[in-house]
């Protein structure tokens, strides 16, 4: 799965991938939030949620 591929996602099918497929390298606690990053096929994936809901979701490089 390419960057792009991964962003034309639904949030479902995003929450599927993350869970079966990519690597939880880091999570942190920051300003009330907590960020999670995601390594998958040479790109990584910024979750960020507060409250226990994504709030943000985003793929680089």
């Amino acid at each position: 799965m390419t960057i792009y591929e991964y962003a034309r996602l639904s949030t479902e099918q995003k929450k599927a991938v993350l869970k079966n497929e990519a690597i939880l390298l880091e999570h942190f606690a920051a300003n009330g939030n907590t960020v999670y990053v995601y390594f998958l096929n040479n790109f990584f994936i910024e979750i960020v949620t507060k409250n226990g809901k994504i709030i943000d979701n985003i793929p680089f490089i």
